[in-house]
Parts: structure tokens; sequence; C-alpha cells
């Protein structure tokens, strides 16, 4: 339900249905995450569960800054396959 409602004000921030997609990348950094968590450590302690959290937001960030950074790419005149070449390094360089 919350990966829903995620997706529809994604969908009227960016007034596509399209760009909101990459977040749906939100349940393979939640499964990725427990699974990590349980190679170390069996049960899910109560820590834990907020730092799953914190990943989510991080995860839902770094997706709506690169739709939006590649969307200014394609303003500046770049075809799609360019502007996700030339964004995503770039905004990867600017997060580290």
């Amino acid at each position: 339900m919350g990966n829903f409602v995620a997706y529809m004000v994604l969908g009227t921030q960016f007034n596509s249905f399209i760009h909101p997609v990459p977040s749906a990348g939100l349940p393979f950094s939640i499964s990725g995450a427990v699974m990590a968590m349980n190679a170390h450590r069996p049960i899910i302690e109560y820590l834990q569960r907020h730092r799953i959290v914190l990943l989510m937001g991080i995860v839902k960030k770094n997706s709506i800054l690169l739709v939006d950074f590649t969307n200014q790419r394609r303003e500046s005149g770049l075809e799609v396959t360019e502007a996700l070449l030339n964004a995503c390094p770039l905004r990867l360089a600017r997060s580290l």
C-alpha cells in the first residue's frame, strides 16, 4: 500500500506515469538488507528495523533525484539514452 501511495505522489509530481518507475526497486533494497542482516544475526532487532526504513528513504530519494537529473538533461536537448548515460555517472559522482 505504501509503495502504491509513493508511486502516485511521484506520478503527480513528475506529471507522468513512467517517471516514478525507478522507485519500484524499493522492495529489492529491502530484501537485500534483510538477507544481509540475517547472514550476520538471524533475528531482526529493533535498531535494524530503523536501518531498513532509513535505507528505504535513501533509495527513494536517490531514484527521485536521478529521474529529475535525467529530465534536466533531456530538457537541455539530449536524447533519452544519451541523457541517461550522461546523468547516471554525474549523479553518482555528486552523491559521493
